[in-house]
Formats: structure tokens, C-alpha cells, sequence
């Protein structure tokens, strides 16, 4: 039997002689994701038929965002219809019910038959994104991959399901090119030859092809690399590059105390490695210090999982997919423990240990401790790895684990856990925040949690690092994917599952070890992103590194800042939570008189539990005067944006989950000239006069909902800065300093905080 999570409970696989019947799918030809069109899901009843009672389900994987099936308007996306030959009085009754089924096939179009029995060799036929009542058809799946519709039989009536033959099954595959993401290392040495990964994705992010290009820098500095696809004609520009000189670094927080003597930008051109076809398109070195320190930025995805229990993909295709297209350092895998069977935990370990390349690709193996909310909630458990290494798995529960022979090595609620492995080294616990949400008011343990995550796919959970802040703890900042379509480390929100596309950690560390990057981790050597490489430098009272905590030798607290992002920065924060101490001013490009422009962004979630999405459809509206241009950011999805733009109106869709989005208008209008900003969560009225001076920022209710208009810079505004904020007389305490860096495109990134004792 296949290790994949079945779709029954207890778990079957269906008989080798199809006496439950068999299902296909036509057309059965590749589909392209995110495409829509019209499928036929045929079940020929088997030798048992089906009883006056029985039913059938037709059951779609929970993380595929194919469609929600509905059966009652034929002119709307999604229609379903049903037919079948055996003859009347036989009728089927058909309903849709997207929790019915055993995860993770919960999403179920169930099909009762009544009346008559169904005949052994009829056929029951299920169209979906029918257009003969003018739907424009089914969306499918929107990433590349198998989409499987698994048929299920209740031939007698009894509740007892089992599956009608294997799935039936779909190829989807990548969309027309889109865009470009070209991958660098974020250090490198001045001379030395680098890999840039050239991946080129279509609109929902899947990668139509990708390839290695050599590339080289002869100078210090920061550089952005822009590369042109000759196939394509699509351009795209790196995440920053810091180039060292070969000799031996400067010491930590040189490079920013040299930053911040002094600004500007230069320009040069790269030359093309004599082994390789080198870079094309032109360089920029934005600002003026080469920025070396003792330690190189290796990026990260700790925190996803594959087909074994809620993903899809192999995990071959995931651990390729992080290596050879994100281009990512270090990998984890985390599938969610009360589905890890002991075949399923031993195909984990043999691949995380396979694709494990010493110096070059670091993997570390573990899971999901998925104990509910009230016990504790989600925290990734990962272990140093090595020939040594106890891969000890202790679940929350065997909830979907028939083998219950092992069941004492359960620990529930997370404090047993907590209990079991304190005083080891070689693991660590990272809280997390997805269906379930960790409970860090009740549950903490120092000395196992270096890290707290605050940026995955499900969004982006501020309140959830402050529920640690208020137990006075001590971590640092992490992020991960949470990817369930294995695309680790280069993930992309699926439609209405997730929020985002998922963050990644920065890790901070001498060499790209196993060893390096574990202490780092263990030290709290990061910083977090929501899924930008941007460059980001943090050093306290001239020597303390992100993650430090010391005592000031004064009652001041100095901190020297450095960022290079991957768009132009929209706002640069010094923390010393929960207070915002200092932002760094960016000077308003000028405008003509009588013009206005504006940024408009909305944040937050509904709930902090499961389905937290916010829905933030709405429209914008002006009284007097007229939008002259109109711009949306931070949209996550294709489907979701700017829908309308006029002269008075402009209307959107939009979702978040602790994520920004929104808008920038230019407007013609007087000062005092009425806008209304009307959507579900909140509605209210402004005008530019109000935001003149100061953003207005609009409760919203839920958990940290708001909206924020203030004037917009300008889209010219830099990618980079260096500063130093210096905290002259903070209060007596021990406190965290951070700095949060948001650009204009919506991403995000936190230092891992210092945390400074001021003595009274």
C-alpha cells in the first residue's frame, strides 16, 4: 500500500480486480494552471452496483485550490452538473461539502443515489465547470503537479466508504512565461565566480525552466544584477549582492558605522566570467560601503511539507525544487506528526539525509509537533542531523496513524514534549503559526525555542512575537514557507488557502555548515522575511550582533542600521517594544499644485485561529476632482488587485492575514476634497488635508486590522539606507530593540532583536 495519506479512515487501497468500480477523467490531456475549462469525472459501478441509499464521493485534495464545485447557478465560475444511465425512477442527489471528507481529502461532492439501485456497469458522470448555462467553466489548480479526484463507494448504504479504483488524475502544468527571478548569493568576493539561478515562472509563480548562469564582481560594494532573457525578452533584477575584498573582514558593524559617513551611488558594469556566459545587463552599486562583517547571509526555508502527509509532490521534487530553483542554503522538512506513519518518518529521514551536500546544501530533518491550541499548538521540530543524531518522534497524538503500537511515545500537551528533550543541544523547537497557532502565553521553554516564527504562508502574526515579548522572554525572529505544493524557499500563495508566499530566515554565520548554521540558528543569528532577499544589518553599541543581549555600559542604546532591499523601501523602524522609537524620514518627490498622492494600505486578520483571512474587497471614491493614476501593491494573488480604475472610483479585491495591501492614487483635487474608503471591515471618510502633516491610520477591529493612509513618497524613493539611531536615556529595564524594514511592494523584514539591560 502506498505511504501517501489515503482517502479513507481506516486507510484501504483499492482492490486490484475493480470490483468497486472505476473512475476516469476526460480530457485527460495536461491542463495549465490556473486555466478554466470544463472536465468529465466518469464512474463505471462495479460488480456490486450501488444500493437505493448508497452514494458516492467524488473527493478533491484539501490543499489543491482547484475550484469550489457549486450546483445551483449555471451562469457562475464553477458549475457542477450530474447524470447517469441507469434508467428512472433512478435520481441522484448531489451536494458539496468542503470538511465531509478524512484529510486530506475533506473536500467532497457527495452523490446519493435514490429510488433505484444503480446497475453494475452503469456510469455516474460528474461535469464540472459545465458551460452550457454560460459558466465560463472550472478554475483549476493553479500550481504545476498531480490533481487527483479520488472516487469513493458506498455500495450498501452503511456509511462505510472505500475508494472506487485509483484517482482519477490530471497533469497540471506551468502557464506562459510571466516573469523573472533571478537567486544570488547575498555575499560573495570581489574576483571570485558565483551562480546566479535564472528562474522564469508564470503568473501564478510556478518555474517553466530554470538554469545556472556564471557571474562575476570586481568590485565592493552592494550590487543589483539585471539579467534579460534572450527566449523570452523578460528582465529581471537580483536581490542585492554584497562583494567582499578577499582579505579578512572588517570587524562587526565596521561596515555600517562606514555607511553612515557618508551616502551616494555609483555605477559600474561587471564582466562577464571567462568560464561561463557571464552576467548581462548593467550593475548598480548602491552606496558606498563594501559592508564585510564576520559572518555571510545564508538563506533558509526551515518550515514545509510534501505529499507524505498534507502536501503534494514527492519529496524529491521538494528538495530539488529548494536547491535547484529557490537556490536556497539550508532546508528543512516538517510534515504535521499525527499523520507520520513509521514508513513515512523513514522515507523522511532517507531523503533529507540524501540530498544533504556538505558545504553546499544543508537539510535538516523533522516535524510538526500538531498538538491543538489548548495543549500548545504547532512548534517545528528540528534536529541537528548527523551519523549521531536520536531522531526521536514524539507526536502530539497517532490521530491518523493506525499503528497505535508505539503510542506511548506520545507527548501531549507541548510541556511533555518541552520535559523530553531539555538539555539536549541537537534539537530545537520553533512555535509556528498555521491552522492551529502556538499558545506562547501558556507555553515557552528558553532553552529549547531560540527562534519564534513570524512570517509563513498563512501571513504575517506580529501578535504573535508580542505574546513571547510580554512573557519576557528571550528569542530571535524566523520565517518559513509553510509551502504544501513543494516549492520550498521560492513558495506561492495558493488560491484561498493562503496569504502570502511565504517568508524565508536569514541565518547569519561564518560558512555554510552544518555546524555554522545550527549555532547561528541556537544564537539567534537571523533575521526574517515575508520572501525578500533584501540585505539587512543590525548592530548594537558598536559590537552586538542580532540576537545579542548585554548590558549597556551606559544608559544609552546605539544602534547602526544597514539595508539594501529588492524594491524601493517605503519605511525603515526602530522598535524598542512595543514602542516605535525611530523612523527613518525619505524626502516626497515634489508635486504639481493641486496634486495628491497617496498611499492606502490595510492590514490584519479576522481571528488569530484557522480561517483568519480578511477580506478587504471595496471601493474608493472622490467628490470633487479626479484620480489621475492608480496603482495597487502587495497583492499576493493573480485574481486579487486593482479591478477598476476611473476618474472618481477605483474598486479592488483583496485578502490579508497580517499582510499589507493596497493602493496608490494620484489625485487632481482641492485640499479639502472628499474621499470615502468603504469595505466590509471598516468605512470612513478623509481628505488630503487630513493626512498632511501625519498618517491617519483607521481601526479596523479583528486582530491588528487597520487601514494607513499617508502621503507617498514616490516610487523613486531608494532601495537602501544606512543609519545610526542612537537612544539616549531609555527607561531602567531590559528591553528588545528590532528594526523592521517594509518596502513599497508590501515585504517585509525584522531583525532578530538585541536585548539591552539599562541600569536605572
Amino acid at each position: 500500500m502506498s505511504i501517501l495519506p489515503p482517502a479513507t479512515w481506516p486507510p484501504m487501497a483499492p482492490p486490484e480486480d475493480n470490483r468497486y468500480g472505476t473512475a476516469t477523467v476526460e480530457p485527460s490531456s495536461p491542463v495549465v494552471a490556473g486555466s478554466s475549462g470544463t472536465w468529465r469525472i466518469t464512474y463505471t459501478a462495479g460488480k456490486y452496483g450501488i444500493d437505493d441509499g448508497g452514494a458516492l464521493r467524488v473527493a478533491f485534495h484539501t490543499i489543491s485550490d482547484w475550484g469550489t464545485p457549486q450546483l445551483t447557478d449555471p451562469a457562475a465560475p464553477d458549475y457542477c452538473t450530474i447524470s447517469w444511465s441507469t434508467p428512472a425512477p433512478c435520481r441522484i442527489e448531489a451536494r458539496y461539502d468542503g470538511d465531509l471528507g478524512v484529510r486530506p481529502w475533506k473536500r467532497v461532492i457527495v452523490l446519493r443515489v435514490r429510488d433505484a439501485a444503480v446497475r453494475p456497469g452503469d456510469t455516474v458522470t460528474v461535469t464540472i465547470g459545465d458551460r452550457s448555462g454560460g459558466s465560463p467553466g472550472a478554475s483549476a489548480q493553479t500550481f504545476a503537479g498531480k490533481m487527483r479526484f479520488q472516487v469513493l463507494l458506498d455500495a450498501y448504504g452503511t456509511g462505510i466508504f472505500f475508494p472506487a479504483g485509483d484517482a482519477a488524475t490530471l497533469d497540471i502544468v506551468a502557464g506562459p512565461p510571466d516573469h523573472l527571478r533571478i537567486n544570488a548569493p547575498s555575499d560573495v568576493v570581489a574576483g571570485e565566480s558565483f551562480d546566479l539561478t535564472i528562474a522564469i515562472r508564470d503568473r501564478w509563480g510556478n518555474v517553466v525552466s530554470h538554469r545556472k548562469q556564471a557571474a562575476l564582481l570586481d568590485e565592493p560594494g552592494v550590487h543589483y544584477i539585471s539579467v534579460v532573457d534572450p527566449e523570452t525578452g523578460l528582465r529581471g533584477v537580483s536581490n542585492p549582492v554584497r562583494c567582499r575584498d578577499a582579505g579578512p573582514p572588517l570587524p562587526l558593524g565596521e561596515a555600517a558605522r562606514r555607511a553612515g559617513e557618508g551616502s551616494g551611488t555609483t555605477q559600474d558594469r561587471g564582466r562577464p566570467h571567462p568560464e561561463g556566459e557571464g552576467t548581462r545587463g548593467r550593475l548598480s552599486t548602491i552606496g558606498t560601503a563594501p559592508a564585510p562583517s564576520p559572518s555571510r547571509i545564508f538563506w533558509g526555508d526551515l518550515h514545509a511539507q510534501s505529499e507524505e502527509t498534507i502536501g503534494s509532490g514527492t519529496l524529491d521534487d521538494y528538495f530539488t525544487f529548494a536547491r535547484d530553483c529557490a537556490a536556497i542554503d539550508v532546508a528543512g522538512h516538517q510534515g504535521n506528526d499525527f499523520q507520520i506513519t513509521r514508513e513515512v518518518w523513514q522515507q523522511i529521514m532517507r531523503k533529507t539525509q540524501e540530498y544533504d551536500a556538505a558545504n553546499e546544501f544543508i537539510t535538516f530533518a523533522g516535524y510538526e509537533w500538531s498538538g491543538n491550541t489548548p495543549g500548545g499548538g504547532d512548534h517545528n521540530v528540528h534536529f541537528f542531523g548527523g551519523p549521531e543524531q536520536e531522531y526521536d518522534l514524539h507526536r502530539s497524538s497517532h490521530w491518523q496513524v493506525l499503528d497505535r503500537t508505539d503510542e506511548g511515545t506520545d507527548r501531549f500537551p507541548v510541556s511533555e514534549l518541552y520535559e523530553t528533550f531539555r538539555g539536549r543541544d541537537d534539537v530545537i523547537l520553533i512555535p509556528h503559526v498555521g491552522g492551529r497557532y502556538a499558545d506562547l502565553q501558556a507555553f515557552f521553554d528558553e532553552s529549547l525555542m531560540p527562534l519564534v516564527e513570524i512570517a509563513s504562508c498563512w501571513g504575517v502574526f506580529e501578535w504573535f512575537v508580542a505574546d513571547a515579548f510580554q512573557r519576557g522572554t528571550t528569542f530571535g525572529f524566523s520565517a518559513g514557507s509553510d509551502d504544501h505544493t513543494a516549492r520550498p524557499g521560492m513558495s506561492h500563495a495558493p488560491r484561498g488557502h493562503f496569504a502570502t508566499g511565504g517568508g524565508l530566515t536569514a541565518v547569519l554565520a561564518p560558512e555554510r555548515s552544518r555546524q555554522a548554521i545550527w549555532d547561528a540558528l541556537r544564537a539567534r543569528r537571523t533575521y526574517a522575511t515575508t520572501g525578500a532577499r533584501m540585505l539587512l544589518d543590525v548592530v548594537a553599541n558598536g559590537r552586538h550582533p542580532m540576537g545579542a543581549a548585554f548590558a549597556a555600559d551606559d544608559r544609552s542604546v546605539e544602534l547602526a542600521v544597514e539595508v539594501h532591499g529588492t524594491a524601493p523601501l517605503w519605511r525603515v523602524e526602530v522598535y524598542r517594544w512595543p514602542d516605535g522609537v525611530y523612523a527613518h524620514p525619505f524626502e516626497p518627490a515634489p508635486l504639481p499644485p493641486g496634486r495628491h498622492r497617496l498611499r492606502i494600505g490595510w492590514t490584519g486578520s479576522r481571528i488569530r485561529a484557522r480561517h483568519r483571512l480578511t477580506c478587504w474587497d471595496g471601493v474608493l471614491t472622490v467628490g470633487s476632482g479626479r484620480f489621475a493614476r492608480v496603482e495597487g501593491w502587495g497583492f499576493d494573488h493573480p485574481e486579487n488587485g486593482v479591478t477598476e480604475t476611473g476618474e472618481q472610483r477605483v474598486r479592488w479585491r483583496s485578502e490579508t492575514a497580517g499582510d499589507w495591501d493596497g493602493i496608490v492614487v494620484e489625485l487632481d483635487a482641492p485640499d479639502n476634497a472628499a474621499l470615502r474608503f468603504a469595505t466590509s471591515p471598516v468605512t470612513f471618510a478623509f481628505t488630503p488635508r487630513d493626512v498632511a502633516g501625519r498618517p491617519l491610520e483607521v481601526d479596523a477591529g479583528g486582530v491588528g486590522q487597520l487601514v494607513r493612509v499617508e502621503r507617498d513618497p514616490g516610487p523613486d524613493q531608494p532601495r537602501s539606507v544606512s543609519f545610526t539611531f542612537r537612544d539616549e536615556q531609555p527607561p531602567a529595564g531590559r528591553h528588545p530593540y528590532f528594526v523592521r524594514v517594509t518596502q513599497q511592494d508590501g515585504n517585509i523584514g525584522w531583525s532578530s532583536p538585541v536585548y539591552v539591560t539599562v541600569r536605572s
